[in-house]
């Protein structure tokens, strides 16, 4: 795989040096946040140094920019549970009709959720407990015990929303470098630091215009390889 052989030279240099162990955890990781980016970006991008890579501008001019990383970690949400919450009170609404205890094991997403997919998991949890649907798109299986009421229960699916007042707060604290190059800064969305298996991605994300000292700004999610360039204002 491109890069990777460069790469592991690198790795191996730093973390054979002497700088501290919380430095050398940093680099690496920063660096393969780097490697996977650009793999989904752009694979024509060269690998300069640890933080400065190769690019074809729009001129066909090669053009060295200075790409800096930064961990976007958010704050714990309840957005499943409030789905579930609302779906409770939907089906309230036909009486003792659907009491029980459901188990939802939900699928394993290969994309992050935006509103709509949200709505929809909603109507889907609905339609399965009304007997209405057959094929899931986003449900393993509903596991229903008996119950006196209605108790609708998540087994695996942890999301955290992505909300543009986080990223504003991010890109207020990030430090441009003294350089003369251009600066890309990288928003990585690490499930591990967010404790979640997937992400709701705020839908004004997209269409906001950001303030930013960074000449581009890119939202990645390293585990499922999405990003997004965000608007900079000008």
């Amino acid at each position: 795989m491109k890069h990777l052989e460069q790469i592991e030279d690198w790795i191996e240099n730093i973390e054979g040096s002497d700088l501290k162990p919380r430095i050398k955890n940093q680099t690496v990781n920063n660096l393969i946040d780097i490697w996977k980016f650009i793999t989904y970006y752009d694979e024509t991008i060269s690998l300069k140094s640890e933080n400065v890579i190769t690019f074809e501008n729009k001129n066909g001019i090669q053009e060295d920019i200075s790409l800096t990383v930064k961990d976007l970690v958010l704050k714990p949400s309840n957005v499943i549970r409030n789905v579930l919450l609302e779906t409770e009170l939907e089906l309230g609404k036909y009486g003792s009709n659907y009491n029980g205890k459901y188990n939802i094991q939900f699928q394993r997403f290969e994309q992050n959720f935006c509103s709509q997919k949200i709505v929809s998991l909603k109507e889907e949890i609905l339609s399965i407990v009304k007997g209405e649907m057959i094929s899931f798109e986003h449900i393993e299986y509903i596991h229903k015990n008996t119950s006196d009421k209605i108790e609708i229960l998540n087994t695996n699916l942890k999301v955290v929303e992505c909300k543009k007042n986080s990223i504003q707060k991010a890109l207020d604290k990030a430090s441009i470098s003294d350089t003369s190059k251009k600066q890309w800064l990288l928003l990585v969305l690490d499930h591990l630091k967010n404790n979640c298996n997937t992400f709701l991605i705020q839908d004004q994300i997209k269409d906001t215009a950001f303030t930013s000292k960074f000449d581009k700004v890119f939202l990645f999610d390293f585990y499922k390889g999405q990003f997004i360039e965000l608007k900079l204002e000008n």
